[in-house]
């Protein structure tokens, strides 16, 4: 293995980033951070603990964003009818339409790039989600 491989991933992904911040700024009037706090909720509604833990935060850090984005209309919070105290927060139309389409863009963005590259997108997906999956596997064997 490269001896650069860690700082390599951490570049493409600083890069990939930069890139979707200036095009989702540009073409949806939020910024990538919205995007990337948002996409979980794409497959239904979360409450606070699963979004924390899908976007790697704190429930605090999770639960002091939320008012702003559903004062900017975004997202939806609720009261869980099957768990008094649980809030459940789920994408408004606004908010999937801009998870929606923001996605849309970056895929065909990078996936045009990749294309230009000769590099096989669906390839590199599937290995890129075993290396997600072996690296947090590591996690239980820190003990």
């Amino acid at each position: 293995m490269s001896a650069q491989v860690t700082a390599s991933l951490h570049e493409l992904v600083f890069a990939m980033d930069a890139y979707a911040d200036r095009l989702v700024t540009r073409e949806f009037g939020t910024d990538h951070s919205h995007f990337v706090f948002l996409s979980p909720l794409r497959e239904g509604a979360l409450d606070v603990t699963r979004l924390a833990e899908r976007l790697n935060l704190t429930k605090a850090a999770v639960s002091k964003r939320v008012p702003v984005l559903e004062q900017e209309g975004w997202l939806a919070a609720s009261a869980d009818p099957a768990h008094g105290r649980r809030v459940l927060l789920a994408l408004t139309p606004k908010g999937e339409a801009m998870v929606v389409g923001a996605g849309a863009r970056l895929n065909h963005e990078f996936g045009g790039l990749l294309a230009g590259l000769s590099i096989d997108a669906t390839a590199l997906d599937h290995q890129l989600r075993s290396l997600i999956a072996a690296v947090r596997g590591l996690a239980g064997k820190e003990s």
